[in-house]
C-alpha cells in the first residue's frame, strides 16, 4: 500500500498518509480512493502527511501525472490542503501540480507538524 485515507467527521477533514512515492500509474487508483472516502461527506480540508514516507527518493511523476493529481484535487472540492513533513522535492512537485491544474480554487500550505496543519485547517491559525 502506498497511501491510506481516513476521514474525521468531527473536523470534516480527510487525511492521506503516504508510505511510498506515487507514480503516474497510481493516479487513477488514488482518485477512486479519494472519491470513495469523500462520498456523501463534506470535507473542509485535507492533511497530506508525508512524515510517514518510507521512500525518500525522487518521485517519478511526469508532467501528465502531476496534472492528473491536480485534477483529482480540483474534483475533490476541498478548499484547503495542508502538506505535512514534506521533502523538498515533493514540495516543488506539489507547487507544480497547483500550477498545472487549472480551475483549482484551493489554498495549499506546508507545515512541519500535523497539529499546526490541523489548527490552520480549522481556522485557529493564520
Amino acid at each position: 500500500m502506498k497511501y491510506q485515507f481516513s476521514y474525521n467527521p468531527v473536523n470534516k477533514i480527510v487525511k492521506v498518509e503516504f508510505y511510498h512515492n506515487l507514480e503516474d500509474e497510481d493516479v487513477e487508483a488514488f482518485a477512486k480512493d479519494m472519491h470513495k472516502t469523500l462520498k456523501g461527506r463534506d470535507a473542509i480540508g485535507a492533511i497530506l502527511d508525508h512524515g510517514t514516507l518510507l521512500d525518500r527518493r525522487m518521485p517519478n511523476l511526469t508532467r501528465k501525472g502531476r496534472k492528473a493529481f491536480g485534477e483529482v484535487a480540483r474534483e475533490s472540492g476541498i478548499k484547503k490542503f495542508a502538506m505535512v513533513a514534506v521533502p523538498a522535492i515533493v514540495k516543488t512537485i506539489s507547487q507544480t501540480i497547483g500550477f498545472l491544474a487549472k480551475g483549482i480554487d484551493a489554498e495549499t500550505r506546508f507545515f512541519k507538524t500535523e497539529e499546526e496543519a490541523l489548527s490552520w485547517l480549522k481556522g485557529d491559525a493564520k
